[in-house]
């Protein structure tokens, strides 16, 4: 039996929901291949919800997203964390 809910996508994130639909559709994962593509795929979700949330200011950058940004963009550390 189908259950109805009141919640709706509209707008920017009902557009960005498709984009995920289509790029990786609900699936029984059958292989170590797609198990590892799924993980990939959940990994940069979860990556990119907590980068929204510290430029939200909602969170605060963690030692590792730090690491991870100097890292990126060939700077010391230092330089990101001192700014924090």
């Amino acid at each position: 039996m189908a259950t109805k809910s009141n919640f709706r996508l509209k707008g920017k994130n009902r557009d960005s929901y498709l984009e995920l639909v289509l790029d990786f559709p609900l699936a029984s994962i059958k292989s170590d291949k797609h198990l590892l593509e799924a993980q990939r795929v959940m990994d940069r979700l979860l990556a990119v919800g907590r980068l929204n949330e510290v430029l939200a200011s909602k969170k605060p950058f963690s030692r590792q997203m730090i690491r991870k940004l100097a890292d990126y963009f060939k700077v010391d550390v230092s330089v990101l964390a001192g700014n924090i």
